[in-house]
């Protein structure tokens, strides 16, 4: 019987003890779950997806021009490069040299970006219709 008191008190502790251990992370992961998102166009929102693979910054040795390629062969406007990387969505690895290549991964937010619902796409006239045509239809 004595046996079984220790037990039950060897859980206890041990209970109280991952307790304390898992509180701190456990308040972390609620802040980064209610964390705002930033709102993203539909272009960037795009850019944004066409980076899931991956991607490497690159300076050309002779223009000195920086160019974005995805995994998938794609070219990003270096804009639409920098405007993800101030909303923290992405992280350049700058510790590779520009000419080899510096690769560019999406951050925990920007995959939680991604999984949230997508931006809703900008009204457009159907093509070949003047805006004022269907403004009033």
């Amino acid at each position: 019987m004595r046996h079984l008191a220790d037990a039950v008190v060897q859980r206890n502790w041990s209970l109280t003890a991952a307790g304390a251990v898992l509180a701190p992370l456990e308040q972390a992961a609620r802040s980064w779950d209610e964390g705002e998102l930033p709102d993203l166009s539909a272009p960037d929102f795009a850019h944004l997806l066409s980076l899931v693979r991956g991607a490497k910054l690159h300076q050309n040795l002779v223009t000195q021009r920086l160019s974005v390629v995805t995994a998938s062969g794609t070219r990003l406007p270096f804009p639409a490069l920098q405007r993800l990387e101030k909303a923290g969505l992405i992280e350049v690895d700058r510790a590779h040299p520009l000419h080899a290549g510096q690769p560019v991964a999406l951050t925990a937010l920007g995959r939680r970006k991604l999984t949230g619902p997508a931006p809703a796409p900008t009204a457009r006239p159907p093509s070949g219709i003047p805006l004022q045509a269907a403004l009033h239809r």
